[in-house]
């Protein structure tokens, strides 16, 4: 089945999305209807991760990985008169091919199997345009998950997505692709989503445990 291009619509103001891939969700669902069969409880299929329920050990990000939460990019797009950042401002005319990049994560994932890391897979939902890029609702500091207080309205419905983790204050913003964990330091790279508020309440919260740069 081929993926479906769709055509751009320039709408002003207005919001200008393409029409869904029914090629990639067809082939999502196949997915995700075979994936406890072939991979058995080395991937589990979630609607929403409760990491209060989870081990968690993370003390440098540098150490092999065990255990990775990802999503598909079943419906990855971006509203072409409102991109987010300069990587969406220059592809508004080279979007993504959404049924290529689910084939090509599918492949990530059995990578990633074969190597004895387990997957934690949540579900893609139309809602969640760039729910993909998993990394920036939160991240793991040693025994804790911090969930994100993202910028962009495009993308805090994807905060919900996550349960049970540390909540920053409102005035705090910060996104977990800002964040690197290196023993006994972490890493924040201040700017347009992640203010020196967010950097400040992180080091408040570890307290002496780590030091935040």
């Amino acid at each position: 089945m081929k993926a479906l291009v769709g055509t751009l619509q320039n709408t002003g103001n207005k919001t200008s999305l393409r029409p869904v891939d029914r090629g990639a969700i067809f082939h999502t669902k196949k997915l995700l209807d075979s994936f406890g069969e072939k991979y058995g409880n080395m991937l589990e299929v979630v609607e929403k991760l409760d990491v209060s329920k989870r081990k968690l050990n993370v003390a440098c990000e540098l150490a092999p990985i065990k255990e990775v939460a990802m999503s598909l990019p079943t419906y990855l797009d971006w509203d072409i008169n409102n991109p987010i950042c300069k990587g969406e401002e220059n592809n508004t005319f080279n979007l993504p091919n959404r049924l290529l990049a689910v084939s090509q994560h599918e492949a990530f994932i059995g990578i990633m199997l074969s190597q004895g890391i387990k997957v934690i897979l949540l579900k893609p939902s139309e809602a969640r345009l760039e729910g993909v890029y998993t990394r920036d609702i939160g991240f793991v500091i040693g025994s804790r998950f911090f969930q994100a207080n993202l910028v962009q309205p495009a993308r805090v419905c994807e905060e919900r997505t996550v349960v049970g983790g540390v909540k920053p204050p409102p005035e705090v913003k910060i996104e977990g692709g800002n964040v690197i964990v290196d023993k006994d330091f972490v890493l924040v790279g201040i700017g347009s989503r992640t203010n020196i508020e967010g950097a400040e309440w992180l080091q408040s919260v570890l307290g002496t445990d780590r030091k935040v740069i």
